[in-house]
């Protein structure tokens, strides 16, 4: 029995600057953090005994012979790659819904293949985990995604994530003292708006308009590298409350369908409750909403949210973690 837990992740800055069509000339930034809402991927030997070679249960369940009858892509190509012919019962739990804006996708790809190598009995960094998933995802399914979400479950923690042309990605843990982490959660607040959403759809009209929006996304990556320096105590902590509103005014120009009505209502609401600003997270359209609230303003921006459930959540440094290995 083989157990891995992969945290998902909030990003406050950056996001689209990681695609490729973007850094490829210059480089992107993404500024995140990985929290203590998990995808679980858990693989177990299958014996002879089944008239089936391969298990696979997430949202259905599938009984196959052979690889190439597995329906789920990320699931068929990562057996594929790593030549497991059959034998294997692989289960899928998460935390918070698929579809939400938390990076889900990637981290199930990054779970999945750190369970499937220790099956192997194969020893990988988070690095290379983090960089086959890229492959995988990017370079293989062909999905139109960026390479934040792979980097920022695989290492956990708050990072400053640089990408850069040739593929180099640079991983940067953001020094911060425990009062100014213990300063930065206390001001954060996590809603959910219901429902989930297929990125890729907002996702291939943003890589259409690259051109035409570069000069909106090079503003998105220097949000990213400010807020890194907010983060680390190097400007006034409100500042992320404006970062967070300029990034979010910025990111509904790169695409439709990025924001709607009862998303711009809440975030109006919140801010006029006393939330210094907020965004919704991920490619948009719906899912988690981030708000930045002076501790003395939660309450009022509570009620003004009551219509959305509240999320509580705290920093997860470990990244990627083998949580069991054994017979």
């Amino acid at each position: 029995m083989i157990i891995v837990r992969t945290p998902l992740r909030i990003s406050f800055a950056g996001g689209g600057t990681d695609l490729k069509d973007y850094y490829h000339p210059h480089f992107g930034a993404v500024c995140s953090l990985a929290i203590n809402k998990y995808v679980y991927v858990t693989v177990n030997n299958l014996s002879d005994y089944f008239p089936h070679r391969f298990r696979i249960s997430y949202a259905q369940t599938e009984l196959v012979q052979e690889v190439s009858n597995i329906k789920h892509p990320i699931v068929r190509v990562a057996m594929d790659e790593l030549k497991i012919n059959g034998g294997i019962d692989i289960n899928v739990m998460a935390d918070i819904p698929s579809g939400t804006g938390m990076g889900s996708s990637s981290c199930f790809t990054v779970s999945l293949l750190h369970a499937l190598h220790a099956f192997k009995n194969n020893l990988i960094s988070k690095d290379e985990l983090a960089k086959e998933a890229c492959r995988i995802e990017i370079d293989v399914l062909k999905e139109p995604i960026g390479k934040q979400d792979q980097f920022a479950c695989a290492f956990g923690g708050i990072n400053l994530i640089r990408f850069y042309a040739g593929e180099k990605v640079s991983i940067e843990p953001i020094p911060i003292s425990e009062q100014r982490r213990d300063e930065l959660f206390e001001h954060l607040m996590l809603f959910y708006m219901g429902g989930n959403r297929e990125a890729s759809g907002i996702l291939k009209d943003q890589s259409k308009n690259i051109e035409t929006n570069r000069s909106v996304l090079d503003k998105m990556r220097d949000h990213a590298i400010t807020t890194s320096e907010i983060i680390s105590g190097k400007h006034s902590l409100n500042k992320l409350g404006d970062i967070l509103q300029e990034g979010w005014e910025l990111k509904k120009s790169l695409a439709k369908g990025i924001s709607n009505s009862k998303i711009d209502e809440a975030l109006n609401s919140a801010l006029r409750a006393g939330a210094l600003g907020g965004k919704l997270l991920g490619a948009g359209g719906t899912g988690f909403m981030l708000l930045f609230v002076p501790p003395e303003k939660q309450k009022n921006v509570r009620q003004s949210m009551e219509s959305f459930r509240e999320v509580h959540f705290k920093l997860d440094d470990l990244g990627s973690t083998l949580l069991y290995y054994g017979s």
